[in-house]
C-alpha cells in the first residue's frame, strides 16, 4: 500500500488538483480494470486499504483534490486509460451531505465527452 512520507510534503512541492491512481504492478492491466473510483480526501486511504486487503486488482482509485473548478482538463486526459471501467464516485457522507451533488453532473459531462465512455 502506498504511504505518504514526510519528504513528499517538504521542499519543492505543489498542490495537485487531481491525483490519478499510480497503477501499481499489483493491479490488473488497464483494459481489465472494471471500476475507476473517484474520491476526495481521506476516504481514499480507506478505499486503498480495502482494495489491498481484499485483493481487488480490477479497481483503480483516483483522487480529486480540487472540486471547484472541476479539473476536467486533468481527468479527461486520464479517464480513457481504463476503457472498460465504470467511473464511480465514493464519499463517506450521505449523498445529500457530501460533494456528490456537485460532482455528479460534472462526471456525467466528462463521460459524455470521453471517446471511450460515451453513453455510459
Amino acid at each position: 500500500m502506498a504511504r505518504s512520507s514526510l519528504a513528499e510534503m517538504t521542499g519543492d512541492t505543489t498542490f495537485a488538483r487531481y491525483i490519478p491512481d499510480p497503477h501499481p504492478e499489483t493491479l490488473a492491466s488497464p483494459e481489465k480494470i472494471t471500476r475507476h473510483v473517484l474520491c476526495s480526501g481521506q476516504v481514499y486511504y480507506t478505499l486503498l486499504r480495502a482494495r489491498d486487503q481484499n485483493k481487488m486488482d480490477h479497481i483503480a482509485i483516483s483522487r480529486l483534490e480540487q472540486l471547484c473548478p472541476f479539473p476536467y482538463d486533468l481527468l479527461s486526459q486520464h479517464v480513457d486509460k481504463y476503457p472498460n471501467a465504470q467511473v464511480i464516485w465514493a464519499q463517506e457522507e450521505p449523498l445529500n451531505a457530501g460533494a456528490w451533488t456537485y460532482v455528479a453532473p460534472r462526471i456525467r459531462t466528462l463521460m459524455n465527452h470521453s471517446p471511450g465512455h460515451e453513453g455510459m
